[in-house]
């Protein structure tokens, strides 16, 4: 097997690749531009390579963005979105980063940095794959308080929205469903 053939099998099994990821193979960064210019993989932006056959799914985005920023954490509207707990569909990817972490140079997809200290980074953070790399993810009950450490009221009212009407409290959602979240958020 040739080395352009082995470089477009990696993309097919990792979903995404990196010039990094063929360090490991002791294989040079120049077979990513020979198999691009063969049509066997496709540059989707800097640094970032899929192969030629690959479907794009509904969360490819996500998949990119935890790829390109790997120690950051989907989070806020995006992490909803990915749960299906609202109906807006974000433009960007919320992605959480440390605090004194540099800002990631990705143009494609674009991203929207949420920054924390490292502690409340690794605090409430679930897995899942997407794409064949591992995603991480911040669960519901730190959703909440990210809200309102970032105090940005349009985020806040987008995280309860769909919770006030599963809640039944549609019609008045800063009342009875504004009650409920700060008595949530002294449990939690």
């Amino acid at each position: 097997m040739s080395k352009t053939n082995f470089v477009a099998k990696m993309a097919r099994r990792a979903g995404f690749l990196r010039p990094r990821d063929l360090d490991a193979h002791k294989i040079p960064r120049q077979y990513l531009r020979l198999a691009s210019k063969q049509g066997l993989i496709m540059r989707v932006g800097r640094g970032l390579y899929v192969a030629a056959s690959a479907q794009a799914t509904t969360h490819h985005s996500l998949a990119m963005a935890t790829k390109r920023v790997p120690k950051g954490i989907i989070c806020l509207l995006s992490a909803l979105r990915f749960h299906d707990l609202t109906t807006q569909a974000p433009f960007e990817v919320w992605i959480a980063i440390d605090r004194k972490a540099r800002r990631p140079s990705a143009n494609q997809p674009p991203l929207r940095i949420v920054r924390f200290p490292k502690i409340s980074i690794q605090h409430a953070v679930r897995t899942y794959r997407l794409k064949e790399c591992p995603s991480k993810f911040s669960v519901l009950q730190r959703r909440w308080r990210t809200a309102s450490n970032i105090e940005t009221r349009s985020a806040l009212m987008l995280l309860l929205k769909p919770c006030a009407i599963a809640c039944g409290s549609a019609r008045q959602p800063w009342t009875t469903f504004g009650k409920r979240l700060k008595f949530a958020a002294f449990l939690a």
